[in-house]
């Protein structure tokens, strides 16, 4: 809808020391649709730490639960 928006995938071992705090910070924006509970709350911190805004998807039963973290502007999701 938007052509100026690039979304990009990426696939690897999100807990990998390859993927730090750095890592994070070369997104404007971060997508997380996770089923993992330790998972999700360390997307979480990485954002934080990058103060990179975080769209956090949790399944929840029949419908999903969608909430947007700004960094220094709303609570985070675990913290």
């Amino acid at each position: 809808m938007n052509p100026d928006v690039r979304i990009v995938a990426h696939q690897a071992n999100i807990k990998s020391h390859q993927i730090d705090v750095a890592y994070y910070a070369s997104f404007d924006v971060v997508l997380r649709a996770l089923d993992n509970l330790d998972t999700r709350r360390w997307v979480n911190r990485m954002c934080v730490m990058a103060l990179v805004p975080l769209i956090a998807s949790v399944p929840a039963c029949f419908w999903d639960l969608i909430r947007a973290i700004r960094p220094e502007d709303t609570a985070c999701w675990s913290w």
